[in-house]
């Protein structure tokens, strides 16, 4: 039979042993969260950074092309109103000209 000091002092080592590896443990698992977070982090500041790149890539090709479409509507209507004018001019000229009986 063990003597009681034998065991008390067995069940002090493995005590020891287990509270040495949970600290261990606690500490591992403390710095794998820690570096998951950093390495998280990180990647969503850089996925944030590339996506608001391309947004406003994307915004200014609209910018870009809703001043073409307007700068395009502008020319057609000021076309389209010389047009009417000069056929206003026109037909004012030859009604001048050939006044009806």
């Amino acid at each position: 039979p063990y003597k009681t000091s034998t065991i008390t002092t067995q069940h002090k080592i493995l005590t020891d042993f287990i509270n040495d590896i949970t600290a261990e443990t606690t500490t591992a698992y403390t710095k794998y969260t820690t570096d998951i977070q950093q390495t998280t982090r990180q990647h969503l500041n850089k996925f944030e950074m590339e996506l608001n790149t391309q947004v406003q890539i994307k915004w200014k090709q609209l910018e870009n092309d809703i001043q073409a479409k307007h700068t395009a509507y502008e020319k057609l209507t000021n076309d389209s109103v010389n047009e009417e004018n000069r056929q206003k001019a026109t037909t004012t000229h030859h009604t001048n000209h050939n006044p009806k009986p």
